[in-house]
């Protein structure tokens, strides 16, 4: 991703309806990630199914209220791009620098968000399958939605550069790709982390 150069995101001329190599690209990249997502979540519930209780005796239940603004967070950044692709189709409006400026805010709150949460847990991670699970599942959720936030720095670079425009957009639409895939991660490793009830039958 360039912050200099901004390819156009038009469909194909001679064809009813296609994509540039670049959204093929992020397209195949999401399909790999969606699969290590899934490797993540099978390896999550294979842990849980296996132990008596959840979190294990002796482990303190850690708090959620970092985590799931963690969540929220990246989901307003998804929405502040969103809009401001919006923006930018519709014509020329000076907020759209701002709009990015938002959603790199959001995405960056969001990551320090899961980031505190793994500093201030009550455990390390290598106590117990559990604590082994909350931080890789919370650090990999933090890991999407920090790539997806050097993506949005690069994007505000653009436009506040002059290369990001209704025709030239690309980087734009690749990063709001990335950044719907980063959401729908962040929710799913944290809804395992916090969400899957105890094994014994509690919740």
């Amino acid at each position: 991703m360039s912050t200099h150069r901004s390819r156009t995101a038009d469909p194909l001329p001679d064809v009813p309806s296609g994509s540039t190599m670049g959204m093929w690209g992020m397209w195949l990249t999401v399909g790999v990630l969606l699969a290590g997502l899934a490797g993540l979540g099978a390896a999550a519930l294979y842990l849980h199914s296996g132990q008596p209780a959840w979190p294990p005796d002796g482990v303190p239940a850690p708090a959620s209220a970092r985590a799931v603004a963690g969540v929220l967070l990246a989901a307003v950044a998804l929405t502040v791009l969103t809009v401001a692709r919006r923006w930018l189709i519709s014509g020329p409006r000076t907020a759209v620098a701002p709009l990015l400026l938002v959603a790199m805010g959001a995405s960056i709150a969001s990551v320090w968000s899961l980031v505190t949460d793994l500093l201030d847990a009550p455990f390390r991670w290598d106590e117990h399958a559990y604590t082994s699970v909350y931080w890789v599942l919370t650090g990999s959720a933090a890991m999407f939605v920090g790539v997806a936030t050097l993506m949005l720095g690069a994007v505000l670079v653009q436009r506040l550069t002059g290369v990001l425009d209704a025709r030239r957009m690309l980087e734009l639409e690749v990063t709001l790709t990335y950044l719907r895939f980063a959401v729908l991660a962040t929710v799913v490793l944290i809804g395992l982390v916090h969400l899957l009830p105890d094994p014994g039958g509690g919740l």
